[in-house]
């Protein structure tokens, strides 16, 4: 018998896409799936990380970050994050939670970053302190920059 399932994480990228209704139901082979909008107005999400006090961590490609509560649907801004290039393809990428995150608080962020005309992805790590990204510091710098604006992988 199908389970029915809430599926967050294809909602903030549905919604953002397409124009399902509130509240939408699909069916597959083995599960039905209740698509329910969580976030609304997010400019080019690219990346995202459900965090342990039902909230959703979600990049923007521009360069901002956002905190998604499940609970009450609320958006806020999170501050302090990576300098980010929009070099073609690039932006803020991914974003990830240190497997301790409940007791450390650290988030792993890629993201490209332009130095002399050059490209590359970077990585950096910070610690979510509220919504605000604290003591970020880059841990990965992928050399040789170059000019490809394509393809930057995280």
């Amino acid at each position: 018998m199908p389970r029915s399932t809430t599926v967050p994480l294809l909602a903030i990228f549905l919604f953002a896409f397409t124009n399902l209704t509130a509240e939408e139901s699909f069916k597959s082979k083995l599960h039905d799936y209740k698509v329910t909008e969580v976030a609304a107005q997010l400019n080019y999400p690219w990346g995202l990380a459900f965090l342990p006090d039902k909230q959703i961590i979600v990049t923007e490609k521009p360069g901002s970050i956002k905190l998604v509560s499940l609970d009450r649907k609320l958006l806020k801004e999170v501050r302090g994050g990576p300098k980010v290039s929009k070099c073609g393809q690039g932006g803020l990428m991914d974003i990830a939670p240190h497997p301790n995150f409940e007791l450390n608080q650290l988030l792993y962020l890629s993201y490209s970053k332009q130095e002399d005309g050059l490209c590359g992805t970077e990585v950096a790590k910070g610690r979510l302190i509220d919504t605000s990204i604290e003591n970020l510091q880059t841990i990965f710098v992928a050399t040789p920059k170059n000019n490809d604006n394509r393809h930057f992988g995280s």
